[in-house]
């Protein structure tokens, strides 16, 4: 049994506020079995249970590395890795979180309460936090033959760098894919960051 390596959160969920939600309080929307759908639910609570999961699957590692004398060199890396969205980078009083919170049942809330989750859990973890999708294939602008290839800015307190908040980072669907398998591998460059992954074009 070769374990567990890695995990790779894209999980989310994306609810229409209902009238009911003004007047609910968060216990009673964790014990309605019939509304699983719930922000609270899957992007917070559902991320508890995962790092909760993980943790022990890191506790069992340790003491299996530790009865047969792995090294440290050759012992298993376990890590997860989540993918959310570039707007938890966005101060909490700003127009579009204020908008999306309001209609969508608190979505980029819960969004952000989980990667708490994650980056409090004591698990190896990277945030990637994507803006715009693209199929690999499309030509953004319209002429010309480009070199798609991606890289990764580095979060400040969460917050993006102000080069980016000129132009909304875009990425696509497949080379995204790509870079959550590459992020599970331990690195420096990585681990325990929050990361924008974006394109950039070379023209040939």
């Amino acid at each position: 049994d070769d374990g567990i390596g890695g995990c790779i959160c894209v999980s989310g969920s994306f609810r229409k506020r209902r009238l009911r939600d003004f007047v609910r309080s968060r216990s009673s929307i964790r014990e309605d079995s019939a509304d699983t759908s719930h922000p609270y639910i899957v992007n917070h609570i559902g991320m508890q249970n995962l790092c909760r999961a993980m943790n022990e699957l890191l506790k069992d590692n340790d003491n299996k590395n530790n009865k047969n004398s792995i090294s440290s060199e050759d012992q298993e890396q376990i890590k997860l890795v989540k993918v959310s969205g570039v707007l938890l980078s966005l101060p909490k009083w700003h127009y579009i979180p204020l908008i999306g919170n309001l209609l969508y049942s608190s979505v980029i809330r819960w969004h952000k309460a989980g990667e708490k989750d994650i980056t409090e859990s004591g698990i190896p973890f990277t945030i990637l936090r994507p803006g715009s999708f693209r199929d690999d294939d499309n030509d953004d602008d319209g002429g010309g033959c480009y070199s798609k290839s991606y890289d990764l800015i580095v979060s400040e307190n969460g917050q993006l760098k102000p080069r980016l908040k000129v132009k909304k980072p875009v990425i696509g669907i497949n080379a995204l894919a790509n870079l959550c398998i590459e992020t599970l591998e331990p690195s420096v460059e990585t681990d325990g960051k929050v990361l924008y992954p974006r394109w950039t074009k070379t023209k040939y």
